[in-house]
């Protein structure tokens, strides 16, 4: 109302937006906002002064939706295992944003994170208030560390894809923007920054489609959609206009017992149906379809990645989402009969769920008429594999900065009872942004807790049906189908052993008489130059018993991360 007296219409268009997305239903601020978007002049680019106008405009808008998505997490109320001393610092940095004070802000999450390193929200704050004093290298650290606390944190990864898109790093964006909204399908954040970075690679139609969208979802986006929408001389899609219907008289208690106890029985019983059509689906297709009905009902094929045993990988573009993904077509050894499919699916399943900075998302799992089929999120860049076919070996400098992150992605995959069950250098991809991401957890298997222990498994070890993974890497007692968490560390050890010395551990024929006996040389055998250290390292993670063998990826990293 004070900028409205003021004659500040774009102000008040922005204020009149924000007070709806919290109360829809306050008719002044709806009358606000309808008056002063008659007043609000359009803008069109002309010449470079219109152009820096709509960059200060953006930048404006950018800022106004970090400052709000601040406030909005910083009203969400969750129990939290901090001290109270520490949680009333996160709340006040939270604070501090809002009153724009973004140096107090970090100064207060600086001495939460002292107390609590661990603490997400802390870095989460720390990365929005970089990211609004324009430090977004910082912002971008930030975020990471939060999503390495808290892969699912929604606001972090919108945090981050604000600062990538300052950074020039405008696939990084959408992509971070893309993990967003499969955590949140409504998160008109997400939708502004993945808008934000069409924009800055030419797609003005999907900026606008994003934007519109993002204002559909709150209405205080409508000053961002109707500015580029006027800057690119677009006639803006008019939102839907807002009403307020009288309530309702709501039903009895009785009437809304029997109205839960159908709708639960209707949900029930589709969810069945739903079970049974995926389990028992048609199996006499031919397994190397290009694009079975339901791949082609979602998804744009763009051409063939490659093919193995495993089956064929394409490019591909979700159609829903406008993004570039990979679509593994299971066949070949693995076509499963309907049981082996159950099983594999709930498999699949569970590393869907290893959201991680460092491991390749699986969007998606698809089990259809020809197979099965894998919908995983597109990187493009070169493997560690590809480096050492060009270099044949690797300075101890780089292959830390490779190896961290990849025990990072194995802990956490651990910590969830997942084998990844196949590390080896092709598996290992560092990106054209310079992140490295580990692959291909599509044959990786869940550990069960073994308080009965299947005939011929040790406690704490599974007992597969198949030998799957690659001999040169794989751990003896893979060998046998027995799968573990330190069998990853056996091919940790081996993918170390080829980056350093250039060479395998096991090279063909590798038997497993050969692992057993420790049939390899030192690593400061093949070169003196290497330290003993590393021999022992070496030894630790390549010891053919798993109970003797380095315990997990983080006490691996450990030991490397003191070698010089």
């Amino acid at each position: 109302l004070a900028s409205w007296g003021l004659g500040e219409y774009l102000k008040t268009l922005e204020d009149a937006r924000r007070a709806l997305a919290i109360n829809p239903n306050d008719r002044t601020a709806y009358a606000l906002m309808r008056l002063a978007e008659s007043r609000v002049p359009p803008m069109t680019i002309r010449d470079e002064t219109s152009r820096l106008e709509i960059e200060i405009q953006r930048e404006y808008h950018g800022m106004v939706t970090q400052i709000t998505q601040v406030e909005s997490k910083s009203r969400e109320v969750a129990p939290s295992p901090s001290p109270k001393p520490v949680e009333r610092l996160v709340r006040r940095a939270a604070s501090r944003i809002a009153l724009k004070d973004y140096y107090g802000a970090i100064e207060d999450a600086d001495k939460v994170l002292t107390t609590d390193p661990a603490n997400a929200a802390a870095y989460y704050y720390r990365a929005a208030a970089h990211n609004l004093l324009g430090s977004y290298d910082e912002a971008a650290a930030d975020a990471t560390q939060a999503l390495s606390i808290n892969p699912a944190e929604a606001a972090a990864r919108d945090a981050r894809s604000f600062a990538y898109n300052h950074q020039g790093r405008y696939r990084d964006a959408v992509a971070d923007a893309n993990h967003s909204l499969e955590l949140n399908p409504k998160n008109p954040y997400a939708f502004i920054n993945r808008g934000f970075a069409h924009e800055k690679m030419g797609d003005v139609e999907t900026m606008l489609r994003d934007f519109k969208t993002a204002a559909d979802l709150n209405p205080q986006f409508e000053p961002v959609y109707h500015d580029a929408a006027a800057a690119y001389g677009v006639a803006p899609t008019p939102a839907a206009p807002a009403t307020i219907p009288a309530p309702a008289p709501g039903p009895s208690p009785k009437q809304r017992q029997f109205l839960v106890i159908l709708a639960s029985s209707l949900i029930g019983g589709l969810l069945i149906a739903w079970g049974f059509v995926h389990l028992f689906s048609g199996r006499s297709a031919a397994p190397h379809a290009l694009t079975p009905p339901s791949i082609a009902e979602n998804y744009t094929i763009i051409r063939t990645l490659g093919q193995g045993g495993m089956g064929v990988v394409y490019e591909a573009v979700d159609k829903a989402l406008g993004r570039q993904v990979a679509i593994k077509r299971l066949g070949g050894d693995f076509e499963l009969d309907a049981k082996a499919k159950a099983q594999f699916l709930e498999e699949a399943r569970t590393v869907a769920a290893l959201h991680h900075p460092h491991i390749v998302d699986i969007h998606s799992i698809v089990s259809d008429a020809q197979g099965l089929a894998l919908v995983f999120e597109f990187i493009e860049g070169r493997t560690v594999e590809e480096f050492l076919t060009q270099k044949k070996r690797l300075p101890l400098r780089e292959i830390k900065s490779i190896l961290k992150p990849v025990c990072s992605a194995l802990q956490f995959a651990h910590n969830r009872r997942v084998v990844h069950r196949d590390l080896k250098p092709s598996n290992i991809m560092i990106t054209n942004q310079g992140v490295v991401k580990v692959m291909d957890f599509g044959i990786s298997r869940r550990i069960q807790d073994n308080l009965s222990p299947a005939p011929g498994a040790r406690q704490g070890w599974t007992l597969t049906s198949s030998v799957v993974g690659t001999p040169y890497y794989m751990a003896p007692e893979q060998e046998e189908g027995l799968v573990r968490p330190e069998s990853d560390i056996f091919s940790l050890g081996a993918c170390l052993y080829e980056m350093v010395t250039g060479t395998r551990p096991f090279p063909a024929p590798a038997s497993r008489i050969q692992k057993v006996m420790g049939g390899y040389a030192a690593p400061s055998s093949v070169d003196p130059s290497l330290p003993h250290s590393l021999d022992i390292l070496v030894a630790g993670a390549l010891h053919p018993d798993p109970d003797k063998r380095i315990r997990s990826a983080s006490d691996f990293w450990a030991l490397l991360e003191t070698i010089s």
